[in-house]
């Protein structure tokens, strides 16, 4: 723990670990979208919580993708 840390009341430690949290998925979504080249809304990113950030990552990460278009295209081709 750093000096500063040492100075901070236990609720402001709590608030900086959390913003840390955030930061680190908000780095973690963009990265993705940017590996993926697709575009979003910075404004609307730092807006959310942290569950929705963790689902949007889980939803958009390359195996999952993967996934998703194994079901969709075996749903597809089941209503032929």
């Amino acid at each position: 723990m750093s000096n500063n840390e040492k100075n901070l009341t236990p609720n402001e430690r709590e608030l900086l670990k959390k913003l840390n949290v955030k930061a680190n998925l908000i780095l973690e979504f963009e990265t993705l979208m940017q590996g993926l080249k697709l575009p979003y809304d910075k404004t609307y990113i730092y807006s959310l919580d942290e569950q929705v950030l963790r689902d949007f990552i889980i939803s958009w990460t390359p195996e999952n993708q993967e996934e998703m278009k194994k079901k969709f295209y075996v749903e597809t081709k089941n209503q032929k």
